[in-house]
């Protein structure tokens, strides 16, 4: 279980509007990715549904995804 899986939704709601924010702009790593993967699979189990960056696929390993049941959208 991740730190995002234990987020209030407000927070984790927070936390991916950031994070993408930061990626969009060229502030953040593309490791920082794999956290955007976190964050979409824990809102996937509450029912919310984050838009991904259009780009996760090229950027995180397809096995690593399929293993956290993320979808791009």
């Amino acid at each position: 279980m991740s730190i995002y899986e234990k987020m209030p939704t407000d927070i984790l709601d927070q936390f991916y509007t950031m994070i993408r924010n930061e990626i969009q702009s060229g502030n953040l790593s593309k490791m920082m990715y794999y956290e955007i993967a976190l964050i979409l699979e824990a809102g996937a189990k509450r029912g919310l549904q984050y838009v991904s960056p259009s780009d996760l696929y090229e950027v995180i390993d397809k096995r690593v995804l399929d293993r956290l049941k993320v979808s791009c959208k």
